[in-house]
């Protein structure tokens, strides 16, 4: 029987085809098993993440991110405060420390250490609500802060935690102190820390406002208490790395309330943070940048059992139930726009911009100067925008004294986190997904 050449060929060609599909699909399978890869939902849940990012058009990875000039974005950040106020008579004193460690998308890290001192004064009033069998009280408070803070730069976060863990203990206030007995000892030697790579001073202003209310109701058969507080505060500072030199001033803003009865108890918080920063290289403009920050946390407690919402809606959601809209958790927005003042144009519509807030602008011009600057930030403006998901833990003790005066003390401890979900960066166009920030955070 005669044989067709061409079926011929084309089997053999088919047959070399599978064969060598055979082998690689061999060497991937025995490379997969020499590097132990991730599970296979989550392989191919990253696999379908970079796809969507390639077609929409995002910024897939740290390669990417670097040739489009592009920051790297913090993807965990955790702060440990710990804090000693007083109270004598109606002068408030307070000393705290800061411990902030930060993880960003390209490996990098970097450890902070901040020192607050504040000086101000205090009074308060009490009420009473008659039939209702409740009282309250009513504190307000104001003064003077000016905090100091240095920054180490790691290139990886191993590094930088190691550096937290030995010297974290020496920048509270404690160790701080006992370094200074170490200074006079003959016997020891003073703590020796490295140069840090930035270092900061800010002074300015702060003011509070606290209020608790307390309801028997007899007549209800229930007790009702609430309390809620506010501040907010205003700092000029300078910090300083290298030959650069930035001034910034920074505007605070923060309120909570609760509310309690028998059972248990709700409550929420909210703060936010605006930062407009100006730096300069040997005393000239190099870069002028506007940073926002808003935050918002919730809990609830039940027969004495807090429960943070956002960590209950996430095991809802992992146990396939649905977070829906009823945890409110803990969620944070940053923003920022920087604009490079070394491109003549930039500076000229930045220059023209201060005109108007020094008052140098007749009124028909002032909307034109606006108009310029956003022109240059739509231009060649950096806009980063990055959304988290926080935690924070508090622990308090106080004691009260009257030595002829009254006297409080309270000492705070606390702790926050902040988690990147997602982020988004624009340079002089629309805003893109910086996935190579998401596949970080998970990593």
């Amino acid at each position: 029987m005669h044989r067709n050449d061409l079926r011929s060929r084309g089997g053999q060609a088919s047959t070399d085809y599978v064969g060598v599909l055979a082998v690689v699909a061999a060497a991937v399978a025995l490379s997969a098993a020499a590097i132990s890869p991730p599970p296979l939902a989550t392989a191919i849940a990253a696999n379908l993440r970079h796809a969507v990012c390639v077609v929409a058009g995002g910024v897939c990875t740290a390669r990417e991110a670097r040739k489009a000039g592009l920051t790297p974005c913090v993807v965990h950040v955790r702060s440990d405060g710990d804090s000693v106020g007083a109270v004598i008579a109606v002068v408030t004193l307070r000393r705290g420390d800061t411990a902030v460690v930060e993880r960003r998308s390209d490996g990098t890290a970097s450890v902070s250490f901040l020192d607050a001192n504040a000086i101000g004064g205090q009074t308060g009033i009490g009420f009473s609500f008659g039939r209702l069998g409740g009282t309250g009280t009513a504190t307000a408070a104001a003064g003077v802060s000016f905090n100091t803070g240095r920054t180490y730069e790691f290139a990886t976060f191993a590094a930088a935690r190691s550096f937290l863990a030995r010297h974290a203990a020496d920048e509270t206030t404690v160790g701080e102190g006992l370094d200074v007995a170490r200074r006079v000892s003959p016997l020891h030697a003073p703590r020796r820390l490295p140069a840090p790579r930035s270092s900061s001073y800010e002074a300015g202003t702060w003011a509070e406002l606290e209020a608790d209310v307390k309801v028997s109701a007899p007549r209800l058969g229930a007790r009702l208490t609430g309390e809620g507080d506010a501040g907010a505060a205003r700092l000029l500072g300078r910090r300083r790395r290298g030959a650069r030199t930035t001034w910034y001033l920074r505007i605070e803003q923060s309120a909570a309330a609760r509310l309690g009865a028998v059972v248990g108890s709700v409550g929420g918080a909210a703060g936010g943070e605006a930062v407009l920063e100006v730096t300069t290289r040997d005393g000239r403009p190099v870069s002028a940048t506007v940073t926002g920050f808003a935050a918002i946390e919730a809990e609830a407690s039940l027969y004495g059992h807090s429960t943070d919402l956002g960590a209950l809606a996430r095991r809802l959601e992992q146990a396939g139930g649905g977070a829906g809209g009823s945890g409110g958790g803990g969620m944070a927005v940053q923003a920022s726009v920087d604009l490079d003042l070394t491109v003549p144009e930039n500076a000229a519509a930045f220059d023209g911009a201060l005109d108007v807030l020094r008052l140098r602008v007749p009124p028909p011009a002032l909307a034109a100067r606006l108009a310029d600057l956003g022109r240059r930030l739509d231009a060649d403006g950096r806009v980063e925008v990055a959304y988290y998901r926080t935690s924070a833990s508090v622990r308090e003790r106080s004691a009260e004294l009257a030595l002829g005066a009254e006297i409080g003390v309270k000492h705070v401890r606390s702790r926050q986190t902040r988690e990147l979900v997602s982020a988004w960066s624009a340079h002089g166009g629309a805003l893109r997904e910086r996935e190579d920030c998401a596949a970080a955070a998970a990593a």
